[in-house]
């Protein structure tokens, strides 16, 4: 991959809410700015939450996760989002791994956590997607009411 085909995707990726990278630049002397690091956030959480996680484990704290429980949150949350408390239980985790459908949720349970978080972030997607079809058909209906306009003149 090319440089500029490099950057211009980091630019991309930086500028998405929430940002899928952020990078770091420095400048030697009179230079043109060089990339000096590239962070990936959402790699970062988890790879964090795993570790703490992992360390309660290894601490024999009471009702820390199993490496299974873990990796399967890993494997059903990573698309989703960011990841959930580490201090998380075992009954935490076995509630969360649960289907949506499934008749052990609790009724009426409440978003929180990383359901919560994805359906702000959804809800925002769709915010944005709204407002800008509704100033498509805005701008749609102003054209066609200055063509009207303009057809009455020439007819008047």
């Amino acid at each position: 991959m090319k440089n500029s085909a490099l950057s211009r995707n980091l630019k991309t990726w930086e500028t998405r809410h929430p940002p899928l990278v952020v990078t770091g630049r420095e400048q030697h002397s009179r230079a043109r700015e060089s990339l000096a690091l590239i962070r990936i956030p959402l790699l970062t959480e988890w790879l964090l939450w795993t570790a703490e996680v992992r360390a309660r484990r290894l601490g024999n704290q009471p009702d820390h996760l199993w490496d299974t429980a873990v990796v399967d949150i890993q494997r059903v949350f990573i698309p989703q989002g960011m990841p959930p408390s580490p201090d998380i239980t075992r009954q935490d985790a076995a509630q969360m791994l649960l289907p949506a459908g499934s008749p052990l949720r609790l009724p009426g349970e409440a978003l929180t956590g990383v359901d919560w978080l994805n359906r702000q972030r959804l809800q925002d997607r769709l915010d944005c997607l709204r407002k800008a079809r509704q100033e498509k058909w805005r701008k749609i209906r102003r054209d066609r009411y200055e063509q009207r306009e303009a057809r009455r003149r020439v007819s008047a």
